[in-house]
């Protein structure tokens, strides 16, 4: 016995596959092979972890697993990559995380708020489109996801 096969359904379950496993992706892969960040020197590059940033997130998550939530204070962290590290960890939550998340941004300058934002933004933008979250609205100052309600 035989089935029909719907057209364009072997397709839609390859792309469902392939979001699962990008979805389930630890963070430092998923940076290295999406995220893009600016450096100082070499212009756009992939975001692949610095020594203190992989020591950042193994802090992260065993603080995550142990109290179910984060709070950690960064000494001049723009020095070492934390707020790069940061940035991305949201980008990552709001994104690809539950439903209704949200993150802010702030700092004690407005041009450095604006920095970090636009980091983020192009986190987003260098993102595939086939992982990429739809976005209608994005701003200077403002990046929505709306279907994730984040």
């Amino acid at each position: 016995m035989s089935y029909a096969v719907l057209p364009g359904a072997v397709e839609a379950r390859n792309r469902t596959r392939e979001m699962m496993e990008f979805l389930q992706t630890p963070l430092p892969t998923k940076a290295k092979l999406y995220y893009k960040i600016r450096t100082k020197y070499e212009g756009i590059k992939p975001f692949i972890f610095n020594e203190g940033q992989m020591q950042l997130h193994e802090h992260s998550e065993a603080q995550l697993e142990a109290r179910g939530y984060i709070r950690t204070i960064l000494c001049k962290s723009r020095q070492w990559g934390g707020s790069t590290y940061i940035q991305g960890r949201s980008y990552d939550k709001v994104a690809y995380g539950e439903r209704g998340t949200k993150a802010l941004i702030m700092t004690h300058k407005m041009e450095a708020t604006g920095n970090l934002f636009a980091m983020t933004k192009r986190f987003h933008d260098s993102m595939p489109d086939r992982f990429k979250v739809y976005s209608p609205r994005a701003s200077a100052t403002r990046l929505t996801f709306p279907r994730r309600d984040s």
